[in-house]
């Protein structure tokens, strides 16, 4: 692999994020785990010394480091969209425990 193509996968990998980003933004969580099934067999690359290794040997060391901040960045805003979602199904169902519960005194 070419010096300017060893970004490549990293540049993929960045779209994949910024892809299940906008998903979780959707709230569209079926399409976000269908889509979380390539990006993670794609995120393992960060992990592959080999390829690691060439990006040092090619002087991309901070380029692909940089990469690989944004992606972070990116996956902690959709664990965060998930979280946040998360929070908003739990208090609607507290809230329809509550309705229910008061539905079923008033009714007594």
């Amino acid at each position: 692999m070419s010096s300017p193509n060893l970004l490549q996968p990293l540049n993929q990998l960045l779209t994949q994020a910024e892809s299940l980003l906008a998903l979780a933004q959707q709230e569209d969580w079926f399409g976000l785990e269908a889509a979380m099934v390539d990006y993670l067999q794609n995120v393992s690359l960060v992990e592959d010394k080999v390829y690691l290794a060439s990006l040092t040997e090619a002087g991309l060391t901070l380029a692909a480091q940089g990469l690989i901040l944004q992606i972070q960045s990116i996956n902690q805003q959709v664990d965060e969209q998930a979280k946040d979602f998360h929070e908003k199904v739990a208090s609607e169902l507290r809230h329809m425990i509550q309705s229910g519960r008061a539905l079923n005194a008033y009714g007594r």
